[in-house]
């Protein structure tokens, strides 16, 4: 959106005046284009957010902003190049004599188009004895979610490592 000028005035950059009658200072008339250059501007952030401009709501503007992101622990930036940012936490349950345990995954917004990758990270180990941390993965990948698997695999002794309690997980997803 660019600056719309007062009407009459050579400077493009030139700023509104209030006028005052008492003083003889004529106040700045403005054009059609400033007021309606600004409400297409506001019209197309809430038809953009997916919203119906509503005369009787005025708080869409401030949806259409605020609801681009969130900070909650499982949330999401949502950028103007449509790019979209995730992350969260997810806990891998306790599968008692398993190698291997997941857990399904909802994104906190589903991706526009499509989700194009998701790293997933334990915090903690899979087996209280031996603290043995996991390989981490990711199936299923979709646009609203995905499967997040623990994977023991075989200890240096070359006896399988079992799942003896539950894994949490951080995770980062990024798509459009």
């Amino acid at each position: 959106m660019r600056y719309v000028a007062p009407f009459g005035q050579p400077d493009p950059d030139a700023p509104y005046v209030n006028g005052n009658p008492g003083t003889g200072v004529e106040g700045s008339i403005p054009p059609a284009a400033a007021i309606e250059h600004a409400q297409r501007e506001i019209v197309a952030a809430i038809v953009g957010s997916g919203q119906t401009p509503d005369a009787g709501n005025l708080t869409q503007l401030w949806q259409a902003i605020t609801g681009a992101f969130s900070k909650a622990t499982n949330g999401y930036l949502k950028l103007p190049s449509g790019i979209v940012l995730q992350w969260g936490t997810a806990t891998v349950p306790s599968d008692a004599g398993a190698t291997t345990s997941s857990v399904a995954v909802t994104f906190p917004t589903a991706f526009p188009t499509a989700a194009r990758a998701l790293v997933a990270t334990p915090t903690r180990g899979a087996n209280v004895a031996n603290g043995y941390t996991p390989t981490t993965g990711v199936s299923s990948l979709t646009s609203t979610g995905c499967n997040i698997f623990i994977d023991t695999l075989t200890g240096s002794s070359g006896s399988p490592i079992t799942i003896t309690q539950s894994v949490p997980c951080v995770w980062f997803a990024i798509g459009y």
